[in-house]
């Protein structure tokens, strides 16, 4: 499903996990885990939902940017966008979905 090669890298170690399935979400490739969206693939960007929290603390640190698939100044308060990081990029986006899928999963 991903044609985006990082995005794919980490969608193949999140099918580990049998209650992983791939599905599409606002238009983008994405990950679920029981019926409930956690990540997904937005303009080759990782989106992941981790909680306002833990976006506000992203936010903060300019690691990424508020997700909004309709593009009308409407935020989605629990999930984040993300660019590919320069170093460390599949180690470190599977971290973040990992977090996301045990955010979403513990819900």
């Amino acid at each position: 499903m991903a044609e985006h090669k990082l995005y794919g890298e980490v969608v193949q170690a999140l099918l580990s996990d049998p209650r992983v399935i791939e599905a599409n979400i606002f238009g983008m490739p994405a990950l679920k885990i029981g019926g409930k969206a956690f990540a997904g693939l937005w303009k080759k960007q990782l989106v992941v939902k981790i909680g306002v929290p833990r976006v506000q603390e992203l936010l903060k640190a300019k690691a990424g940017k508020q997700f909004d698939p309709s593009g009308m100044g409407r935020p989605m308060k629990e999930w984040i966008m993300l660019k590919e990081p320069e170093s460390n990029a599949k180690k470190r986006w599977l971290e973040l979905a990992e977090e996301a899928k045990a955010f979403v999963d513990q819900r």
